[in-house]
């Protein structure tokens, strides 16, 4: 547990896809009432991406808004409650960030999105063993979701749990390491490493 622990992978939250990708596939809404007109369909998602693009942008008040109105038309619009919590995790507000998460999980507790997220909350506040479960959730639901073993492995090493955080770390480079540069790799090699001599300190 000695040192900075590196920064966690919040970010995904925020991406636009490619139309067509797994990714894309995730992010895009189902409708969840089937008397849904097609003109309210187009237009949550017409909103949904406009929102999501000024989240990109930084513009989080902006974006806030947008999700709000959202939720005025439809209040089960599950990745506009994800995406507001994560507004609020940004902002530093934990507590408001686990109250739209856990609404978007009492809808659907199988969004793997929503679960990375609120992995990553419980995290930042320390609560270790409720964010392996839900990054254990996600692996449940996808287990080729490669931000999920980094952030699984940090938390391991700082529990202490070394052989695990290595086993997530490996599994995440072999996610990943075809789109890293050399950077990147070395940087993960090295936290394996430094996990092994942890572990090698700890068995002494």
């Amino acid at each position: 547990m000695n040192g900075e622990k590196p920064p966690q992978n919040t970010n995904k939250v925020f991406s636009m896809p490619k139309e067509g990708s797994p990714e894309y596939n995730r992010r895009k809404r189902k409708p969840l009432n089937p008397n849904e007109t097609r003109k309210q369909e187009e237009l949550l998602e017409e909103l949904f991406y406009q929102g999501t693009k000024l989240a990109q942008e930084n513009d989080r008040q902006g974006a806030l808004k947008i999700y709000e109105r959202i939720l005025e038309i439809d209040e089960n619009h599950v990745e506009a409650l994800t995406n507001i919590g994560i507004i609020y995790f940004d902002s530093g507000d934990f507590k408001k960030a686990e109250e739209f998460l856990g609404k978007a999980l009492k809808i659907n507790p199988e969004n793997l999105l929503t679960n990375f997220d609120m992995g990553s909350v419980k995290g930042e506040q320390g609560q270790r063993e409720e964010e392996i479960k839900y990054y254990l959730k996600v692996i449940e639901i996808d287990p080729l979701y490669p931000d999920v073993y980094y952030n699984l492995g940090l938390a391991w090493r700082i529990l202490g749990k070394y052989e695990n955080a290595i086993l997530c770390y490996r599994r995440y480079l072999d996610l990943t390491r075809y789109k890293k540069d050399e950077i990147d790799i070395a940087i993960i090699e090295g936290e394996i490493e430094r996990c092994g001599d942890l572990q090698k300190k700890k068995t002494k």
